[in-house]
């Protein structure tokens, strides 16, 4: 489907006069996909979203280096969202741009390349799709209440992470993430969502729905989120888990200590093929024979902060493309108040 030299990442934030910037930029070097029928020396998409003087703007721009399609000719310039045809084999977006403004926030979200088949290649079926050089930028105008309170907090799927410095052949930052923004969500609900994770062989969930909500008014600070996770399989199978998801609730209210609750909820744990019983208990730790350990509703707890991961899993040894010391964490819950 693909194969590609170097990749690139970069985001940047930057005070300018009247307000702040910030750009996020992806590129692909040596770009070939679909056994060679698209082509590119390099594949370069930045974003970038803005707040001045109060008015919000987003841009996404790629730029291609020899950009090549079997069979077709190609503008010198490519429009946004150009669209082209591989006949019997797939559709391809370039130059996308998706987002814009409404209300109070702004995105900026490009692709260099969105391929989607029609019809089956291997081992990926008609309608998978492939995202190249993608990048995402955002920014909001909103005035923090002042209550005397603060909110915080956030949710994700899943992550495979490892010491800094460390290489990781398989890596994944948060899926489906969503944060509480500072003056809350007035007690509505905010959501995001993604129909799975396909990280193999380390991680395949079924759909990812992570959401918040928040109050932030002078009677307390009210932080609430919450991951669910259809099923999960980790570690090319030897982990298996069915519904999953967990919760993290932080209130600050007047007067009143700082009350932190959380919980995990799991669904049908296998190890190895074998039933695991599931223990509600937090911070609950099985052993993985020879590879390291899992635990199950971890819940770490600071003076006003509770983050809660249904599954947290810590290689002893190198596997799975992944290096001795290697987190994977499933179903990430966390809430602040002050």
């Amino acid at each position: 489907m693909l194969n590609a030299g170097d990749v690139s990442t970069t985001s940047a934030l930057k005070t300018v006069l009247g307000g702040h910037t910030v750009t996020s930029t992806a590129k692909t070097t040596g770009v070939n996909l679909l056994n060679g029928l698209i082509t590119a020396d390099a594949v370069t998409t930045t974003s970038t979203s803005s707040v001045i003087n109060g008015k919000l703007t987003s841009t996404a721009k790629t730029q291609f280096a020899n950009l090549h399609i079997a069979g077709l000719k190609l503008p010198v310039n490519v429009p946004t969202n150009y669209g082209v045809t591989i006949p019997g084999v797939a559709t391809v977006a370039l130059n996308m741009v998706i987002g814009g403004t409404k209300g109070n926030v702004t995105v900026g979200n490009g692709a260099g390349l969105a391929v989607t088949l029609l019809k089956a290649q291997g081992s990926n079926a008609a309608g998978a799709s492939i995202y190249l050089s993608p990048t995402y930028t955002s920014a909001e105008t909103s005035d923090v209440p002042d209550t005397g309170h603060q909110v915080a907090g956030m949710a994700y799927g899943t992550k495979i992470s490892a010491a800094a410095g460390t290489t990781l052949s398989v890596k994944s930052d948060p899926t489906a993430p969503i944060a509480v923004p500072a003056p809350g969500t007035h007690g509505a609900t905010k959501s995001t969502s993604v129909l799975g994770v396909h990280v193999s062989p380390v991680v395949t969930t079924g759909i990812v729905t992570d959401s918040v909500k928040a109050t932030n008014t002078t009677a307390s600070g009210d932080a609430q989120a919450t991951s669910k996770i259809g099923s999960a399989s980790l570690l090319g199978g030897l982990i298996k888990v069915g519904a999953v998801t967990s919760t993290a609730h932080s209130v600050a209210a007047t007067g009143k200590s700082i009350a932190l609750t959380g919980s995990s909820t799991i669904a049908r744990l296998t190890i190895s093929g074998k039933t695991i019983p599931v223990s509600t208990k937090p911070n609950t730790t099985i052993s993985l024979a020879g590879l390291g350990k899992i635990v199950l509703n971890e819940q770490t707890k600071t003076t006003n902060t509770i983050v809660v991961a249904a599954l947290h899993v810590t290689l002893s040894t190198a596997a799975y493309g992944l290096p001795a010391g290697a987190e994977i964490v499933v179903g990430v819950a966390s809430a602040s108040s002050l």
